[in-house]
């Protein structure tokens, strides 16, 4: 069983959250306490994968960093995910509530297509 949150990883993936993705930052103040810090995790978890993206020049690159995310969610970067906030805050996260891992590799997947300014394929 993983921990639950800490408050500086709490913290860190608030600050994260407001500087890659404002809306959802500002969203979160709103949402009710005992909600707020588990979707405030998921959210970081998306502003990493944008700051990602946004990062890289080669695609390559980026779809190494996407697996990072896919292996860390899958378990096997467990000494890895300890030492990011963000990772861990997640693997709390999708324990607690017993969500899909199925989800977290298809919303990477998606990400893909931007590396490559591709259009999702229906």
């Amino acid at each position: 069983m993983t921990d639950p949150v800490s408050q500086e990883d709490l913290a860190h993936c608030q600050n994260l959250v407001r500087l890659y993705t404002r809306d959802q930052y500002l969203a979160d103040l709103l949402l009710p306490p005992a909600l707020r810090s588990d979707l405030t995790v998921l959210h970081a978890f998306h502003a990493a994968i944008v700051e990602a993206i946004n990062q890289v020049t080669e695609p390559m690159a980026g779809e190494i960093r996407l697996q990072w995310w896919r292996d860390v969610i899958k378990g096997d970067r467990a000494g890895e995910a300890a030492g990011h906030p963000v990772a861990r805050s997640l693997l709390s996260v999708i324990e607690k509530h017993g969500l899909s891992t199925q989800m977290f590799d298809a919303k990477l997947q998606a990400h893909v297509f931007e590396l490559y300014q591709d259009p999702i394929e229906n």
